[in-house]
């Protein structure tokens, strides 16, 4: 199970630094732009679900007709759009400091989930 963090780390610092850096200085969101708190509960349940998908695929089960299901469950769980994400996914990709911040938010969710997990399992 930390190893799948510990990929997950890597993986989001590995984005962060190909995003490169910007000198966004407007901290106010345009329209139609999820807000970064949103934005780490979406991408923590993202992980989530692809861990699923990845276990799924594991097994030998075909994820390609489920994988949009799970992500219209996903969007629908946070009442958005596939369109609102990709916009929001698309401004942060261009304020990679912002995107940075809800990628460390992401992992520190995902550890905690992680901890409880391992506290449950030792009882």
């Amino acid at each position: 199970m930390k190893l799948f963090f510990y990929k997950n780390i890597v993986f989001f610092l590995l984005v962060v630094v190909l995003l490169g850096c910007s000198d966004s200085k407007d901290n106010v969101l345009p329209t139609g732009v999820l807000k970064s708190d949103k934005m780490t509960e979406i991408f923590t349940d993202m992980q989530l679900v692809e861990a699923v998908l990845v276990k799924k695929r594991g097994k030998g089960i075909d994820i390609d007709a489920i994988t949009e299901k799970y992500y219209d469950v996903l969007f629908e769980k946070y009442d958005i759009t596939k369109d609102e994400f990709d916009s929001s996914v698309t401004y942060y990709q261009k304020n990679p400091d912002a995107l940075m911040a809800i990628y460390e938010d992401v992992i520190i969710e995902l550890n905690k989930k992680d901890r409880k997990i391992e506290q449950e399992l030792k009882k």
